[in-house]
């Protein structure tokens, strides 16, 4: 199982949020899109691995630099507990972030630019110094939300160029994602305090975070709804009961419950779109579970709260 190690190390079920974002992006690009790009599925593959393979690099090196807080918070991440020495890793990081951008240069200028942000914003600026803005409660929301914007931004330009329409109608995408991120901060809170990490949930408290994810997600309905989007409009609907409940009790069981749905219900809605991602998310779900019982005697992923 060793071998596998260096596979999960790029924790495939984050992917799930990846792959969504940028299927929706492809999706819009589609149908609200004021022009095409003739590329074909050569260019939709070249677009869809440059975004796996920049963000597998960013993930690497951002576990690189949160070894303390993953070992307070009990993570199972496969650098912090040594079982991938550091070193293996960063080149593995290399290896990555170097297929990504080969693969977005052959798409065109505007990819290479979103991959290049994509490591610049979500990986270097995240969680080194100096600007360290994991450390930022509000720079750190802003990063993901902007990591949010730039997978949109690789899916729409897919089939259409990058220009004013994406920001309308990527930005109730980046909106619930905001939403999603902010309370995945609760449960990681006891450790993120203890290693000296700030994220939202740690200077402003649950109360804040929680009306603050139900704020987001309630925007991202009203935006698919002004865009007449359905792709964001009915998982954000479906969900926002989940992140009001989140907030009105503050309990833990119920921000996993919000969290685990609400990106749930976007991809199943994706799905509906690109009936073979459901194969994909099947795969990575189980393959992911059994690598997990297997290696670490664990029961993870799961829906259970």
């Amino acid at each position: 199982m060793r071998i596998l190690d260096y596979l999960f190390v790029l924790r495939p079920t984050l992917y799930f949020a990846v792959w969504t974002v940028f299927l929706c992006g492809v999706r819009a690009a589609r149908v609200f899109g004021e022009a095409r790009i003739h590329g074909g599925a050569e260019r939709f593959w070249l677009l869809a691995a440059a975004a796996s393979f920049t963000m597998g690099s960013v993930f690497i090196v951002n576990q690189l630099k949160d070894v303390a807080t993953d070992l307070a918070n009990d993570k199972l991440y496969l650098i912090a507990r040594n079982e991938i020495p550091a070193r293996c890793a960063a080149i593995e990081a290399g290896i990555l972030l170097a297929a990504g951008l080969a693969c977005a240069a052959a798409a065109g200028i505007a990819a290479l630019v979103l991959c290049l942000a994509l490591f610049g914003i979500g990986g270097l600026a995240y969680s080194y110094e100096p600007l360290l803005w994991k450390n930022r409660p509000f720079l750190g929301l802003w990063v993901n939300a902007a990591g949010a914007f730039l997978i949109f931004g690789l899916g729409w330009i897919a089939l259409s160029p990058f220009r004013l329409p994406l920001f309308r109608f990527g930005l109730p995408y980046v909106l619930a994602v905001a939403g999603v991120y902010l309370l995945t901060t609760i449960p990681d809170e006891p450790g993120d305090r203890q290693a000296g990490k700030v994220t939202f949930v740690v200077r402003y408290g649950c109360r804040a975070t929680t009306l603050g994810a139900m704020i987001a997600v309630a925007a991202a309905l009203v935006g698919g709804g002004v865009n007449r989007d359905p792709i964001i409009g009915i998982p954000a609907l479906g969900a926002l009961p989940l992140f009001a409940l989140a907030a009105a009790r503050r309990e833990l069981r119920d921000v996993l419950r919000a969290v685990k749905f609400g990106i749930f219900l976007q991809a199943l809605t994706v799905c509906a779109v690109f009936p073979a991602y459901l194969l994909l998310l099947a795969v990575v779900f189980f393959g992911s579970k059994l690598y997990y019982r297997r290696r670490f005697g664990v029961d993870y992923p799961s829906f259970q709260t």
